[in-house]
Formats: C-alpha cells, structure tokens, sequence
C-alpha cells in the first residue's frame, strides 16, 4: 500500500473499536478526528500510529474498568461508567482484532484506497467531529474556529472557518464546541 494512504491505517483501528464498544460492549460510541473514541462527549479510548522505518505500528489505549477518580482527566470516561453491557476484555480484544482484520482486509484489497475499500465513508458515518463546530488548536499556537465538514482522501480534516474559508488540517488538537460556542 502506498505511504500516503497508510495514514488511514489509525482511522481503520479506530472504526474497529468502535465496532467492538457497540457491538460487545453495548455502548454508542463514536470517533474524534484523528485518534480520539468518545463515549458521548468524554474520550474512552486513543488510537496512535507511528511509522519505524518501513513499518507502521499502530496501538490503541480503551478505559474499560477505570472509576471516575481514576480517570487521567476530567474530560473522560470508561466503558464501566457509559453503562457497558460487558467489560470482558478478552471479548472486547477479540471484536476489535476480528473487526480491524477484516477492515484492513477490505482496504488491502482496494489497494489502500479509502473511497473505494468503503473505509472513508464508514469513518465518515462514525466520525462525531465531521458536522460538528471546532476550535483547532495548531502545534504553532494558532487557533481556527470554523465547522468540520470532511475527512479528506488524505485523511485530511476540512475545516470551513468562520469567514468561509476551507482550511484543511495533518495534525492538530481538535475541540467539539456546542452549537452556542
């Protein structure tokens, strides 16, 4: 698969676990752009890729059993706090494999290619920020305000700022505001 496109293999990952929190789990989960699962407004799990040479190794951290004082921060939760209908952590490691394999199988097939393989508008339908109002925080300071309206082929998030513009964004800290932000 050709380097640009293994940026979706983290996106893949993700659309793997949350296929496992709601189908084993029981619990509505949802994706942040680009590695973050929330469970409603709280963040459950965090997806990281990073390429060693040729290779790219991908890892996901999910809080299954944590209790609300052992969260690493205010704004998370766990599977045992959304109300999960299982904390099995074998089921919940087996659905997410079985579901990732069979994502990167399809994606594989496709030669990588998102739109095609289905993954991009499966990521879309799970993808709580596309729609939703912004504030991007960007690793030089900046700050942009606008509405996510896409995940680019790239992976690229597309965001329309508040003067209309389209601005898309690789890498950034992406808040969801409410509609009155």
């Amino acid at each position: 698969v050709r380097l640009p496109r293994r940026g979706w293999i983290g996106a893949i990952l993700g659309l793997a676990v949350v296929h496992a929190c709601r189908e084993v789990a029981g619990v509505e989960a949802l994706l942040k752009w680009p590695n973050d699962m929330l469970v409603g407004d709280a963040k459950c799990a965090g997806i990281l890729a990073e390429m060693a040479g040729e290779a790219l190794i991908v890892g996901v951290g999910l809080n299954v059993s944590l209790r609300t004082e052992e969260l690493p921060r205010a704004d998370a939760t766990s599977l045992e706090l959304a109300g999960a209908v299982t904390l099995d952590r074998e089921m919940l490691a087996v659905g997410i494999l079985n579901s990732f394999g069979e994502l990167v199988q399809r994606w594989r097939s496709a030669e990588g290619d998102p739109q095609r393989s289905g993954i991009r508008s499966a990521y879309l339908a799970a993808c709580g920020t596309v729609g939703a109002p912004v504030r991007v925080d960007l690793p030089s300071g900046d700050v942009v305000m606008g509405t996510a309206i896409d995940v680019a082929m790239s992976g690229e998030l597309l965001v329309r700022t508040r003067d209309g513009d389209i601005r898309s964004f690789s890498a950034a800290d992406v808040k969801h505001l409410r509609r009155s932000d």
